[in-house]
């Protein structure tokens, strides 16, 4: 879970429902992309709105 600048924690959260019309995948592999790092260590990403004060919906 991301709570600001340069502060990720590891948490077990609810696993999300399925709404209808959707599939639940498994993915083999995952990983963190170029934006979510500039996010981590400047707190934006871009002049996004998504930080602590206007955290995206789904983190």
């Amino acid at each position: 879970m991301y709570y600001g600048k340069e502060v990720v924690r590891l948490e077990d959260v609810p696993e999300p429902g399925r709404k209808p019309g959707t599939i639940k995948i498994h993915p083999a592999f995952t990983s963190i992309c170029g934006s979510n790092v500039h996010l981590y260590y400047g707190g934006t990403v871009n002049g996004s709105r998504n930080s602590p004060n206007h955290p995206h919906p789904l983190t």
